[in-house]
């Protein structure tokens, strides 16, 4: 098919797509790239999945003949990151996208984040405003996180907050190839672990539009599995600042205020589940980082008998 002259300059985009398991989502995820404003003939789509028992790679496939360029394949179940590598690497665009097989793209997103790159060709990510939305699709007016806009050098907001969503991120070839790819030992976190690393060595830019419908679902690993999710944010937070001690050094107090914070909502959540012990080591954890009074009076909670501790919460929240 030939490609209209117009559009030959164009970057050639990649949308790195993995799947398990995601049958019930992956149509729409897949409309959304097929219906984006972007020439068609200037995105190409990876999708791999990572092992399916659901009817995934069947509507995968189904799909080839409905995008200009899709290619599916398939590999025994090894993890998110395992799958984005391989797709990254089988991929041919001059800019990496990633879209999981449960979000959703409004129509300009491809097209107004490679707008972003072509006013500021040197950043290293692009991301978008996003919506949260319920498995079936219904916006989440109050839910806990939320989408940030930032751009620039963000590496001290970022530490202090991983705001940027996977489903929401553009990044040069080039900046990958500097950087690494997704570490494969990692169960969560994963994209955090790469962000950091990115905005570590270049600034950013945004398109600030709400261009990514993201889904927020129960059965998501690090939400079954917060301890796994903490502590593997605690760790990656670690080795970088002990990479980069001077970084640490200057900007001690916001770094440590914002762990102190985070322990402390760690504790709070395993005392809520009456997990005693590890409650109580993360909220001493919090308080020798910083003195807080809520984290006081959780430690101090933890320690009293049940009906005793549910009267002082009642008082102390």
């Amino acid at each position: 098919m030939n490609q209209p002259e117009s559009d030959i300059t164009k970057p050639l985009v990649s949308v790195i797509l993995p799947a398990f398991n995601a049958a019930r989502f992956l149509e729409r995820a897949l409309d959304s790239v097929r219906n984006q404003t972007y020439p068609a003939n200037r995105i190409e789509v990876l999708l791999v999945d990572d092992g399916s028992t659901d009817e995934s790679l069947h509507i995968a496939e189904k799909y080839e003949h409905q995008l200009y360029d899709l290619k599916v394949c398939s590999q025994p179940n090894q993890g998110v990151s395992s799958a984005r590598n391989l797709a990254i690497l089988l991929s041919n665009g001059d800019l990496i996208a990633f879209l999981d097989a449960d979000d959703r793209w409004l129509p300009d997103k491809i097209s107004q984040q490679v707008a972003v790159f072509d006013a500021a060709p040197t950043v290293g990510l692009v991301h978008c405003g996003c919506t949260f939305v319920d498995q079936n699709g219904k916006k989440l007016e109050n839910w806990s996180r939320r989408s940030r806009v930032d751009q620039g050098d963000v590496l001290l907001d970022y530490i202090c907050d991983f705001f940027l969503i996977t489903s929401s991120v553009m990044i040069p070839r080039t900046v990958l190839d500097d950087v690494g790819y997704f570490n494969e030992s990692l169960k969560v976190g994963e994209d955090n672990d790469l962000f950091l690393r990115i905005v570590a060595s270049y600034l950013i830019g945004c398109a600030p539009q709400p261009l990514l419908e993201r889904t927020v679902r129960s059965d998501s690993l690090s939400r079954e599995d917060y301890e796994l999710d903490a502590h593997t944010d605690l760790q990656t937070l670690q080795r970088f600042l002990e990479s980069h001690p001077e970084f640490a050094r200057e900007n001690r107090r916001r770094i440590d205020a914002h762990l102190s914070d985070y322990l402390f909502s760690y504790g709070y959540r395993l005392l809520e589940d009456g997990r005693l012990e590890q409650a109580r080591d993360a909220l001493k954890r919090s308080l020798r980082i910083g003195w807080s009074t809520r984290a006081g009076r959780t430690l101090i909670r933890s320690y009293l008998p049940t009906r005793i501790a549910n009267r002082a919460r009642a008082k102390w929240t």
